[in-house]
């Protein structure tokens, strides 16, 4: 593992000086807009801003966005559809879909965890589960934000297998900061999320 770890950080150095550059969507105004209070002044703020901002996000009913909390495989599909034309039409048709997912029948996600799967955002575990209320881990929440953006493509040129695939996509797209491959493996917080949507939509404030 030391010895990934170690080319993983070289690797890093190598794609950053590589990195492509993406036209940046600019919001002017950000005074006018009301931030969640538990964001300002964290690295979080501007990203979460934007999901607040552009309805993405509302935040919890005390008006915070918690960003150090954690968030399962349900709540990220349910906002990762959001991002979604293809999604969206789904919803707005009602069109019916199946699913060969063992583990969703009755939860309140299922519909979205239908949703996203039909158009390419997840696909489960191989043993034909979707495990919703698992936290979700950094590498399985950049997958589903890559994959919502239409970026699948993009990652399948990558001579690596998963996760080691959208781990160095990520870091070459400078979509995420973390050189250590071991990271990826742990959870993702709220915070993260924003920022990763934050990134791959290359989203600036003026």
């Amino acid at each position: 593992m030391k010895v990934k770890t170690k080319l993983l950080a070289i690797l890093f150095t190598i794609f950053l000086v590589q990195m492509s550059v993406c036209t940046a969507f600019t919001y002017k105004g950000k005074a006018k807009y009301e931030n969640f209070p538990d964001v300002i002044g964290t690295k979080y703020e501007d990203a979460a801003l934007y999901l607040k901002a552009f309805g993405y996000s509302s935040g919890y009913p005390d008006g915070t966005y918690k960003p150090l909390n954690n968030i399962t495989r349900a709540e990220l599909v349910t906002l990762a559809i959001a991002f979604s034309s293809d999604a969206q039409d789904i919803i707005d048709s009602g069109e019916e879909i199946d699913s060969s997912f063992s583990d969703i029948s009755g939860h309140w996600a299922e519909r979205n965890i239908k949703i996203a799967a039909k158009v390419g955002i997840v696909s489960g575990y191989q043993d034909g589960t979707f495990r919703p209320n698992n936290l979700v881990t950094h590498t399985e929440a950049l997958a589903m934000l890559i994959n919502v953006h239409g970026l699948k493509s993009d990652v399948s040129k990558w001579n690596y297998s998963w996760p080691e695939n959208y781990i160095l996509y990520s870091i070459s797209k400078g979509y995420s900061d973390m050189s250590d491959i071991d990271e990826y493996s742990e959870n993702a917080n709220r915070g993260d999320i924003a920022n990763y949507i934050a990134n791959i939509r290359d989203v600036k404030w003026e």
